[in-house]
């Protein structure tokens, strides 16, 4: 495994410069983290000049920008939804029951074909028109309705065995940070089956670093995931076209915002827009999108290292991190790791 960068990095409770000035006489252990890449095509380091193709992520240590906490929101409604089949089994009895009908009607008068002809093609008309205004007119609880007869059917019916285990706990492998973007359902692209991935989505598939009193649903999501479900995998992954990494290189220079919540969510990756525009040179936006994405993916990886349980879960060796890229343009993944450690300790 190629290492393509290693860099020291000051976290509390370990090693940091202040704190061998206040304690000379003792070098305590120090962090160190490197980005390895898993991938081929991401051995080789890009220069400012090359294509964002071969771009290889570097971990920047950096500190992120933190946003204003978002003000909670308190339901006043809730609609519950009760899916039911019986609709569509009344639907089918009265198609049957009308063919019995024509059938019947056929046998009991010879000379009405042709009558029983043109009354099926009114029917077929219409029932062909019906379909199309439904098209044009979007239901969404149709649509529900449908994807859930469709899961139950095809899935959940068909494996009584995974549900039934499912409905006693769960014990996933994998923690995932993804983008929110309907495009790139991690369950649909890696092929997760339910009870194997504990799923965090958001704008950017950002991370934010350790804070007890901001982001406190990212915060807990993790907590839960590495200290009670026992996860052994946190992967967080960007991916092609992203919207948010796109508004993070637009940011203005002034600090003015527009929005009322996103320019400040995407604030948290302002290390990887430093970077790469001091790395990018004058290579295309979307180039350089390409490189941020996969870069502020390595600020949120650095940041899962100031959770205290994440950082000793990685030196106890019993929790991996990794970096990933999926690119739906050119239907390609790209994986990396962060390789984690303590330098020996060295006494003066």
């Amino acid at each position: 495994m190629s290492t393509t960068s290693i860099i020291s990095v000051s976290l509390p409770k370990y090693s940091s410069s202040t704190y061998l000035v206040n304690k000379p006489s003792t070098l305590r252990p120090s962090v160190f983290c490197r980005v390895s890449s898993n991938s081929s095509s991401s051995s080789s380091t890009s220069s400012p000049s090359s294509s964002s193709s071969k771009y290889t992520p570097q971990l920047i240590s950096s500190r992120p920008v933190f946003a204003a906490p978002a003000p909670y929101i308190t339901p006043t409604l809730r609609e519950e939804v009760q899916i039911v089949e019986e609709e569509q089994m009344a639907s089918k009895d009265n198609y049957e029951e009308a063919i019995a009908g024509l059938k019947k009607l056929l046998s009991e008068n010879n000379g009405l074909e042709a009558v029983a002809a043109a009354k099926i093609e009114q029917i077929t008309a219409e029932l062909q028109t019906t379909a199309n205004r439904k098209a044009d007119g979007f239901c969404p609880v149709e649509r529900i309705k449908t994807g859930f007869v469709q899961f139950k059917k095809d899935k959940y019916e068909t494996d009584p065995k995974l549900y039934g285990e499912l409905s006693k706990g769960q014990s996933p492998k994998f923690m995932v940070f993804a983008c929110s973007d309907s495009r790139v359902c991690p369950s649909h692209i890696l092929g997760f089956q339910p009870g194997e991935a504990f799923v965090v989505r958001n704008i950017a598939n950002m991370v934010p670093a350790y804070c007890q009193n901001r982001y406190s649903g990212v915060g807990a999501a993790i907590e839960y995931a590495v200290l009670h479900l026992k996860v052994e995998h946190i992967v967080v992954i960007g991916h092609s076209c992203c919207g948010g990494i796109k508004g993070l290189m637009s940011l203005s220079d002034d600090g003015s915002t527009s929005t009322d919540f996103i320019e400040d969510w995407v604030k948290i990756g302002l290390p990887a827009k430093s970077k790469v525009k001091a790395t990018g040179g004058d290579a295309p936006i979307a180039d350089l999108c390409e490189m941020c994405e996969k870069e502020a993916v390595n600020v949120s990886l650095g940041n899962l290292l100031t959770y205290p349980f994440v950082r000793n879960a990685c030196i106890n060796k019993i929790l991996t991190l990794k970096g990933g890229h999926y690119d739906f343009v050119k239907g390609s993944f790209e994986l990396w790791d962060l390789e984690f450690g303590l330098s020996p300790t060295s006494t003066v």
